[in-house]
């Protein structure tokens, strides 16, 4: 078993913001194509299962996109 000595430890985040927001962006944007992949395969739902698990995506797309929208708007209210 091997473990990593404090030279070989992570360092923190110590990327610019701006960079940090652009890559959490990033997720934002492929958990959302994640839910709505899902989604297409589920298509009609058959099951009482398919049908909850439909809903739920539908909310989360429906959340996170707002999320998205607005993390978007605040970048470019500040020019990034």
């Amino acid at each position: 078993m091997s473990t990593l000595s404090e030279s070989q430890a992570p360092a923190a985040d110590v990327r610019p913001i701006e960079l940090r927001q652009r890559i959490q962006l990033a997720h934002m944007e492929s958990d959302l194509a994640y839910f709505q992949a899902r989604m297409e395969i589920i298509g009609e739902p058959k099951t009482s299962n398919e049908s909850a698990q439909y809903k739920l995506f539908q909310l989360l797309c429906r959340t996170l996109g707002n999320e998205i929208v607005q993390v978007k708007r605040e970048m470019a209210q500040k020019g990034r």
